[in-house]
């Protein structure tokens, strides 16, 4: 796996991780508030449209690649890498819109049980982090405690360390606001 440092046409800075199964788009640093930073990770999948903008920081050219009228038309990487690009450009609603659809895309996908467990918990954990940023608490926990069951079961790597860090910072999140 290899990193590379990329920056959004917002400035904001990640790291992007290339693998064989997905890219993570990892340590993003989302500005919530005015005072508050947030550290979160999600997934793009390399075979869905829009990887490379996305790992280029290019969202403009993202979403040429995934416009949101031909939602209908995506396949659940498609869907999946729409949510990446909608959480970027701070769209919180419409990033949980097009996780839910990646999920039930997946679900009817003939991938193997092994590669659709990790996919899934993927998508699990970038809804949370759209339900997360978009102040749905309880839902973003269900969310990631899905993801984090999902990949459980002998992973290494993203498909772990994302619900990880992810339920950690939506901790952290929860916290600060008692």
């Amino acid at each position: 796996m290899t990193d590379k440092d990329v920056k959004d046409n917002s400035g904001r800075s990640f790291v992007g991780a290339r693998n064989g199964l997905f890219a993570a788009l990892g340590a993003i640093a989302l500005t919530m508030t005015s005072a508050v930073t947030a550290e979160v990770r999600i997934a793009a999948f390399e075979e869905g449209m829009g990887f490379d903008s996305l790992m280029a920081g290019d969202l403009p050219a993202a979403a040429l690649a995934l416009p949101e009228s031909a939602q209908s038309y995506l396949d659940y990487s498609d869907s999946n890498n729409l949510c990446v690009l909608q959480i970027l450009q701070r769209k919180d609603a419409a990033a949980i819109k097009s996780c839910h659809r990646a999920l039930r895309q997946l679900g009817s996908s003939v991938e193997r049980v092994h590669r659709k467990r990790s996919l899934k918990a993927q998508i699990y954990s970038n809804l949370g982090v759209a339900q997360m940023l978009a102040g749905f608490i309880p839902d973003a926990q269900d969310s990631l405690t899905k993801a984090r069951f999902l990949s459980v079961y002998g992973e290494t790597g993203d498909s772990v360390d994302n619900p990880r860090v992810n339920q950690a910072e939506l901790k952290a999140r929860m916290v600060a606001a008692n």
